[in-house]
């Protein structure tokens, strides 16, 4: 009986301790179970009416944007349109002063011929006048002298209303030249018709008012008194008229001088002008562009805003 004893097996120890495992392991499953899982937390929704309110400001901003696009491109269109415009008409404008003192130059070239020949006319009659009172002194003069001398003074009378013609075409035509000069000049800013033509011309018609009286007085000497006194009176009046002429001759030249120079002014004043309108077209051109630019922006970033979500 006790040698059955001793030689019974012990009981294997690793059943308790699978049974050890088993029971901890139950025990700890509870405890895992009531750990929650982790999950993201849910974005925050937007304030109520933001969505909208994006979608509002970005209609406006493209409708801000396309109203600028076509404004701004139409106004280049127009600048350019308009530079052309301008040029074109400071052209025009310069283009028909300028053929009107052009006008001039050989007008003032046949008075000038013609104030000559008259000049040769009365310096004929004075010296015919000379020889008359002369011959008078010395001894009685035959009627037919005073005759001729009246037929002298007639035909300078005649060749005198030739060339007051051709100054009344001068003076017209420079007139009309400085009347379209004017206005340029209120037009354009900072531009001042010259003085210095204007002074010319004046001068000139000074000195044939004044030429204008002596030719009257010349024509008012030859009367039926005698024959000496006559020719003396005619004699004075022709040198007058003489130095008339001479004052004529040399205010003709000043005018054309004047003109010649302000026919050079013109087209430089032209030039300037059309720089400073092509400058200026293309800096506003550039700058419409520009701001064209900025509204295809505002229009692209108005329909981004638009599109945001709600939530």
């Amino acid at each position: 009986m006790t040698d059955e004893l001793d030689t019974a097996p012990l009981p294997d120890p690793i059943p308790a301790t699978e049974a050890a495992a088993t029971e901890a392991a139950a025990a700890l499953e509870p405890a895992s179970a009531a750990v929650p899982a982790m999950e993201p937390a849910p974005a925050a929704p937007l304030p109520a009416g933001a969505g909208k309110r994006n979608r509002v400001l970005g209609l406006t901003a493209q409708a801000a944007g396309v109203i600028g696009i076509v404004l701004f491109v139409a106004l280049a269109v127009v600048m350019l349109l308009g530079r052309g415009w301008a040029t074109s008409t400071v052209d025009d404008i310069s283009a028909g002063v300028d053929a009107k003192m052009a006008q001039a130059v050989p007008l003032i070239d046949n008075a000038s011929a013609k104030v000559s020949e008259i000049n040769g006319r009365v310096g004929a009659l004075s010296d015919a006048a000379d020889a008359l009172a002369a011959q008078a002194a010395q001894a009685a003069a035959a009627p037919g002298l005073l005759s001729g001398l009246r037929d002298q003074v007639a035909n300078l009378q005649n060749r005198y209303l030739e060339f007051r013609k051709t100054y009344g075409d001068v003076r017209d035509t420079a007139v009309t030249a400085l009347d379209r000069l004017k206005v340029i000049e209120r037009l354009i800013p900072g531009f001042e018709v010259p003085q210095e033509p204007i002074d010319a011309l004046a001068s000139l018609d000074a000195r044939m008012q004044e030429l204008d009286t002596k030719v009257m007085d010349v024509s008012a000497a030859i009367t039926d008194g005698p024959v000496q006194k006559v020719a003396g009176v005619v004699a004075e009046k022709a040198a007058a008229l003489r130095e008339g002429l001479t004052n004529v001759i040399t205010a003709l030249g000043v005018a054309q001088t004047r003109l010649a120079e302000l026919r050079a002014q013109v087209a430089s004043t032209a030039d300037t002008i059309n720089l400073f309108v092509s400058i200026g077209s293309i800096l506003l051109f550039v700058l419409f562009l520009y701001f064209a630019l900025l509204h295809y922006v505002l229009f692209h970033v108005g329909r981004g805003t638009a599109r945001t979500p709600s939530a």
